[in-house]
């Protein structure tokens, strides 16, 4: 009784802070936006009960417009500070003044222990030879070994095993050597960290929708000699990219490229229908009362991956992290 008084109490005060947002004349940052998004994360950060399902639907739908003005803010408090940093010779140098960047550096460190553990244990599944391959892969692939065994099947005259074994070499170091990241946005604070600290033989191809976004980004890493080289920024929408998807161990998708689940989904499934088979799949959701500022993605929804982690941080790290597998792909052209 006590915990769901509790949650009401909090579900009226977001809805509060919502309405006060709502009657902003801009989302840009100032005083009043900063004071009351600062106000709305601290609410939203401590522990809480929250089924999204069982909420009013007026609540319902208060939630689905703040997280799109949470999007809007976040996006224009990152050109904010993208456009100052850009105008200092050396603008990494500047990235700890971004107000967010110790949360940066956290989440940043949490998604890399965290893909370095399902990443290598790849690896050591490959050290097995083709059968613990196929144990990551997924059990679709396993139809390809019939009767005939390993090794029958291995002397074919086709060029099935040789497309496989390409696929798979990728995974045989202990970091991926091509990470995608989706909705990098202005100031790409998880691919410069992630780069700069961890990943640091790591190619990054950083995907945004906006050409601007792009150039702000491009230029804070102008001047680096080596994030300049590691760095590659594309103009288009992840829905337009296809074959080029094949092309990365890992894929890293930020928590607003799909503000509803039904987007959400429809990103997922195209990834799901593109990228390599026992490639990771690395995306953000939320948890508790964090579900009033991020998109939720549960489990189910990630049709053609097998789910390998999700984490709830109950620190200041807002977003959880969910991590897959794209389940391997039956072989055409087997002889």
């Amino acid at each position: 009784m006590e915990s769901l008084q509790k949650e009401i109490i909090l579900v009226e005060k977001v809805c509060e802070i919502y309405h006060k947002i709502s009657k902003l004349d801009t989302l840009k940052p100032s005083k009043d936006v900063d004071t009351l998004f600062t106000e709305l994360v601290r609410t939203c950060i401590p522990p809480a009960s929250i089924n999204i399902s069982t909420l009013r639907a007026d609540v319902q739908e208060i939630r689905s417009k703040l997280i799109k003005l949470c999007c809007e803010a976040e996006g224009l408090l990152e050109a904010f500070f993208s456009t100052i940093f850009g105008s200092f010779p050396n603008p990494l140098r500047h990235l700890k003044e971004f107000p967010y960047y110790s949360n940066y550096l956290k989440l940043s460190r949490l998604e890399f222990d965290i893909l370095t553990k399902h990443y290598s244990s790849f690896k050591q599944a490959s050290k097995g030879g083709w059968s613990g391959c196929l144990r990551i892969l997924g059990s679709h692939v396993k139809h390809l070994f019939p009767v005939m065994g390993m090794w029958g099947w291995c002397s074919c005259r086709c060029r099935s095993a040789t497309s496989l074994s390409s696929q798979l070499t990728r995974f045989h170091s202990h970091h991926p050597k091509r990470l995608a990241f989706v909705g990098s946005g202005p100031l790409p604070l998880t691919s410069i960290v992630l780069a700069s600290y961890h990943l640091k033989d790591t190619i990054f191809h950083n995907y945004d929708i906006d050409s601007s976004a792009n150039s702000m980004a491009s230029h804070l890493v102008s001047s680096d000699s080596d994030l300049s080289q590691r760095m590659v920024f594309h103009t288009a929408n992840i829905m337009d990219v296809t074959d080029e998807l094949k092309g990365y161990d890992v894929v890293l998708l930020a928590a607003l490229v799909g503000m509803d689940i039904d987007e959400k989904v429809k990103v997922i499934d195209h990834l799901a229908k593109y990228m390599a088979p026992g490639a990771l799949l690395m995306l953000r959701s939320a948890h508790g009362a964090r579900v009033f500022l991020y998109p939720v993605v549960e489990p189910q929804q990630l049709q053609g991956f097998q789910v390998l982690s999700v984490f709830h941080p109950d620190d200041d790290v807002i977003n959880s992290v969910v991590i897959s597998r794209k389940i391997g792909e039956p072989i055409k052209g087997m002889c």
